[in-house]
């Protein structure tokens, strides 16, 4: 019985010293801050500072929607992009998302709604509450939505990058939602 303690107490402390470390880790290198709660303003604020192009600005609506989203796992940063009927035809998420799927909306690639995706906008929507919305069109080809944090300043500087580049280069009309995930974590 006392081994086992030794043990159990053993690995919360490796796990807690390897957390602080990496944290320490990413800190030093611009990768990661402490996250703070955030609020619509200080949200808005932050992308017209950052002049990131938009269609829609969007957060988290809820406290129990941040649990449920943390229970399912959902990740950052993440992306999803959907066809102008609004089914999910891309949706990458955590350390293998590298934005390339937002190169393919510059040409003229042909995207396949994801099978049991009907209701994944829908979702969305239901999931999050609007900060800013300034459509430029009345249809669009794709919607785009992409997940970003504060805390993680470079993730976040690549993707407002690759967001602006995609507005002003792409030939199809593409809906730019940002959805921050500052209060997720």
């Amino acid at each position: 019985m006392y081994h086992s303690k030794q043990i159990f107490i053993t690995i919360i402390l490796a796990t807690s010293l390897f957390s602080s470390c990496s944290k320490l880790i990413l800190r030093a290198s611009g990768n990661y801050i402490t996250p703070k709660q955030e609020s619509k303003n200080s949200i808005l604020q932050f992308c017209n500072k950052k002049k990131v192009p938009y269609d829609a600005l969007y957060m988290i609506k809820d406290e129990e929607t941040y649990a449920t989203l943390l229970k399912n796992k959902f990740t950052l940063p993440s992306i999803m992009i959907f066809d102008k009927n609004r089914n999910l035809v891309f949706n990458e998420g955590g350390e293998a998302c590298h934005w390339k799927a937002m190169d393919a909306l510059k040409k003229d690639t042909i995207f396949i709604p994801i099978k049991n995706s009907n209701n994944a906008y829908d979702n969305f929507l239901q999931q999050t509450k609007a900060i800013q919305e300034k459509y430029r069109y009345e249809k669009y080809d794709y919607y785009l939505i992409a997940g970003w944090a504060k805390f993680t300043p470079k993730l976040t500087k690549a993707l407002f990058n690759t967001v602006s580049d995609l507005y002003n280069s792409t030939k199809s009309k593409v809906c730019i939602i940002l959805l921050n995930e500052d209060n997720l974590y």
